[in-house]
């Protein structure tokens, strides 16, 4: 656990980028702990290679270039693109099920309202047989009134059916409740 404190500041070390107190220290840690003396033989080799690469300079006016890039990216995307892309990206699990059952909500109010509104009011009283009209009379007035027929052929036919088949004895072997 020592060696795992002193391997974080090996790379500092090397650099020379540590307070003189804490260099006494690391190097008498140096020459008891094996690791991290190989750890550092590492380290010094790889600056040593990176000291002998060549530098290159940038392209006259590259930093400008990117800068202008980098701002252009960040004004071309709306602020409510950014937040609904950051928002998606910290919950997006917790929000697609809260979106599903929002719908699912309002798609059940919409179908509870909707068929309470198609199904109308609750009747108020049961009406009686005798004060609902008769199938002749109804007949009769879809008969008589059809403009495709005329009043003769209307009354012909409605005379025609009642005689066929009363209405009374349609209604055999049915409870009407009355």
């Amino acid at each position: 656990m020592i060696g795992d404190r002193f391997k974080m500041l090996l790379s500092a070390y090397v650099d020379g980028e540590v307070a003189p107190g804490e260099r006494t220290e690391i190097e008498s840690h140096l020459t008891t702990c094996q690791g991290c003396s190989t750890e550092l033989s590492r380290l010094r080799r790889l600056k040593d290679l990176f000291s002998h690469l060549e530098v290159k300079e940038p392209a006259p006016g590259f930093r400008d270039r990117l800068q202008a890039r980098l701002e252009a990216a960040q004004r071309g995307t709306p602020f409510w693109n950014r937040l609904k892309t950051w928002i998606l990206e910290q919950f997006p699990r917790p929000l697609t099920y809260a979106f599903l059952l929002l719908a699912l909500l309002i798609g059940n109010s919409f179908i509870f309202w909707g068929y309470q509104s198609l199904k109308g009011p609750e009747p108020t009283g049961q009406m009686q047989l005798s004060q609902a009209p008769s199938f002749e009379d109804l007949y009769a007035e879809d008969i008589l009134f059809d403009p495709a027929l005329s009043s003769s052929e209307g009354e012909d036919l409605l005379s025609f059916n009642m005689e066929v088949t009363p209405f009374e004895d349609l209604l055999e072997g049915f409870d009407i409740g009355g």
